[in-house]
């Protein structure tokens, strides 16, 4: 997908690249033999196990603005109009499709891969005339801290980390890992130092401690 300059970039791109940063830190690469599935088993042949909306519901927020494993498939709409500094108007669409493949999990904790997620990112450019989209699918997958004494170009955690952000080929060609950066915790910043410019790009937060990485600064453990 292409995007304008980033040296244009003011707030309208800014809402742009972060909702193509949700899509891509929320889904990671499918994995090998998943295509493999009947088309049935995914979409439903019949509705088995799993739960049905049969009647009104009684929403509870924030909790019932994310998934709802007991039912088979629901979706997340994200609608924006647009306008560049310079005037232009653009559309923004971002969509989330949850799918289960069975109605409870197979193993126990966050490691469980029965949830496929499809995301679409569309953009429509009003005085251009174009109409650009993209999409990933993948199973759903754990968030993880990072812990780490540097972050710096070549040093270990440039090459266990930056392949959970950029794929394991660093150039977002390669394969995504089945797992999220949701924080780091770094002990030195040399010169060198890149946990601050990734931390920027890919919006994930920096603690000043390992107990605040792992619990995102709250009570209790927020990764997995």
């Amino acid at each position: 997908m292409t995007v304008p300059d980033r040296t244009r970039a003011q707030r309208p791109w800014r809402l742009l690249q972060g909702l193509s940063q949700v899509l891509i830190l929320l889904l990671a690469a499918m994995p090998a033999g998943a295509a493999q599935l009947r088309l049935g088993s995914v979409l439903g042949d019949a509705a088995g196990d799993f739960l049905r909306a049969e009647q009104p519901r009684a929403f509870e927020f924030p909790s019932d603005h994310g998934p709802h494993p007991g039912f088979r498939s629901e979706w997340w709409y994200l609608t924006a109009s647009l306008e560049s500094p310079n005037g232009d108007a653009y559309g923004v669409q971002f969509t989330l499709f949850r799918q289960a493949l069975r109605p409870r999990p197979v193993v126990a904790g966050p490691w469980d891969a029965t949830q496929i997620y499809l995301g679409h990112l569309a953009l429509t450019d009003v005085r251009g005339g174009r109409h650009l989209h993209d999409e990933r699918l993948s199973r759903g997958h754990p968030r993880v801290a990072g812990v780490t004494t540097e972050y710096r170009h070549n040093s270990h955690s440039d090459v266990l980390l930056s392949r959970v952000l950029q794929t394991d080929t660093l150039d977002w060609q390669g394969e995504q890992p089945p797992v999220e950066l949701a924080s780091l915790y770094v002990d030195q910043f040399p010169e060198s130092d890149t946990s601050r410019r990734f931390s920027a790009e890919y919006d994930f937060p920096i603690f000043d401690n390992v107990a605040d990485s792992l619990t995102l600064d709250g009570d209790t453990l927020a990764v997995d």
